[in-house]
């Protein structure tokens, strides 16, 4: 009987690589959020306090995401390298899209995520309701040299320009 020591080899590699990248970024279980609960409709038009248990004590950051509650994309962070304290006051973006013009079934879920280990948990899905979205409006874009971002960038990128969105017409 011969055995193929190139593919056993391979085999092994394989598995090594798939156990490191799952040591490296799952779902956990730390950092359970508390609100928002499932279901629930947001009032997109004040600040919104996130909250959690807070199980670790590194900083984490916080994503967006949005689509099928199966299979949320991730919209990036709305915040990054917070102190974890168990709650996060969210000023929510008027560009976002409100949920009840969104295909049925479509919801935004959040992902709060230990810096220090990349591990993450999930939100419940939920729906934003957003007085005056100006998500799909006309909007012009601008480029600010040094402005201020947003959404703090990722860890290691060292930006320079930044990008400021208004209305067309807002002048």
């Amino acid at each position: 009987m011969q055995y193929n020591t190139g593919v056993a080899a391979l085999k092994i590699s394989l598995f090594v690589l798939q156990s490191l990248a799952a040591s490296t970024s799952e779902q956990t279980g730390e950092n359970p959020f508390t609100y928002p609960l499932k279901d629930d409709l947001i009032d997109g038009g004040r600040a919104v306090n996130l909250t959690w248990k807070a199980t670790t004590k590194s900083t984490i950051t916080i994503n967006l995401l949005k689509g099928d509650p199966k299979n949320l994309g991730d919209l990036g962070a709305i915040i990054g390298l917070l102190d974890n304290e168990g709650w996060y006051e969210w000023k929510v973006s008027k560009y976002l899209e409100d949920s009840r013009s969104m295909p049925e079934g479509r919801m935004y879920g959040l992902k709060i995520i230990n810096d220090e280990d990349e591990r993450f948990e999930y939100s419940p899905p939920f729906g934003l309701e957003i007085p005056e979205s100006m998500f799909g409006k006309n909007l012009v874009v601008e480029e600010k040299a040094n402005s201020t971002w947003p959404v703090p960038p990722k860890r290691g990128s060292n930006p320079t320009r930044g990008v400021m969105w208004r209305s067309q017409g807002d002048d």
